[in-house]
């Protein structure tokens, strides 16, 4: 993940960013087209929920593991429209989703 890249064209890194998400996202729509893919399906989260700090509106640098195996980048980054589906649920009773 990349951080303080700025937040305008004045800002070193910006520009950098936005090519490198074209980039990226040129090349999952050719993979789509090369494989009659309409969709991208995945996993929405990699582990068990995890307790949110205390102090998470308040510390950037936040100890809780809220972002540990998170699969939420794939959507924004490539400027896909995203939609999230029940799909069953963990041992603990706790729901799990897929992410399209």
């Amino acid at each position: 993940m990349i951080k303080n890249v700025g937040k305008s064209t004045d800002q070193s890194g910006y520009l950098s960013v936005l090519a490198a998400k074209e980039e990226t996202r040129l090349i999952v729509l050719k993979i789509m087209a090369d494989n009659q893919l309409d969709a991208l399906i995945h996993a929405m989260s990699g582990h068990q929920p995890t307790l949110i700090a205390e102090d998470v509106l308040t510390n950037p640098n936040t100890k809780d593991a809220f972002n540990l195996g998170a699969n939420r980048y794939l959507s924004p980054s490539l400027a896909f429209p995203a939609l999230t589906v029940p799909a069953r649920f963990t041992t603990d009773g706790l729901p799990v989703g897929l992410g399209e």
